[in-house]
């Protein structure tokens, strides 16, 4: 907030003086303080905080997370980048040079250092997810496995009951117990069978049989051209429209 100005007593002597001299241009008034920067967060964390509703502190801790993410991967790389190429360059001559042994001992390094790597950028999303609550966690795992299987089914056309049913197994499955951290392939493990489990009951509770067929290709979904009847005195199977 702008503070007044204080008000100065000025001997008349000088007063009748300044009248006689070009005025002063005018004192600005005092610049508003800068409003603080607001936290701003890379892809996927910046819709997070919109679909799990952060509050200002979470928000700051996120960016941080994120900047100190990019710092770590930036230190590892300078470390560890020129080895790892080197390795991977070692594996690409001894594999066409046929040499076995050489092989081996190139392909363990380069597993070995992409698991370190892949290990230290899991071990930090995994503690940014730390800064959500329980709830708002299970909010992001349920909306980002809803917004991944409408991508498997978008084009089933879905009915609207269908869509409530999909978030409530969504949202079922994002509240199981989260597990510890492993490491990066466990962290992956985890992802992958919660994505299996929602997807399968959607398949088998939500979808008709014509849009399972439709998915796997042998039909088309539940509009435009039917499969044809088959003739009670034919013994041929009748043939599927694609």
């Amino acid at each position: 907030m702008l503070q007044a100005y204080r008000a100065v007593l000025i001997p008349l002597a000088i007063l009748a003086f300044a009248a006689l001299c070009p005025a002063a241009p005018a004192a600005s008034a005092p610049a508003k303080a800068p409003a603080p920067a607001k936290a701003t967060l890379p892809g996927d964390l910046d819709e997070m905080a919109k679909v799990c509703h952060l509050v200002n502190d979470q928000k700051e801790k996120l960016a941080e997370m994120a900047r100190e993410r990019q710092r770590t991967l930036q230190e590892w790389d300078k470390a560890n980048g020129p080895r790892l190429a080197a390795a991977r360059q070692g594996l690409a001559s001894a594999v066409t040079a046929h040499k076995a042994d050489q092989v081996k001992i190139f392909r363990d390094e380069v597993d070995m250092l992409e698991k370190e790597r892949a290990d230290t950028v899991a071990k930090i999303d995994h503690d940014i997810m730390g800064v959500l609550t329980t709830q708002q966690r299970t909010d992001w795992d349920a909306y980002r496995l809803d917004r991944d299987l409408l991508e498997k089914f978008q084009s089933l056309g879905l009915t609207d009951d269908q869509l409530k049913k999909t978030q409530k197994i969504c949202s079922d499955v994002a509240s199981l117990p989260v597990p510890a951290f492993v490491d990066a392939e466990a962290e992956a493990k985890a992802g992958k069978d919660a994505f299996d489990k929602a997807f399968n009951l959607v398949y088998t509770t939500v979808l008709t049989q014509d849009q399972r067929d439709a998915f796997q290709g042998n039909a088309p979904p539940d509009k435009g051209e039917k499969p044809a009847k088959p003739d009670p005195k034919s013994k041929a199977p009748p043939k599927k429209t694609r």
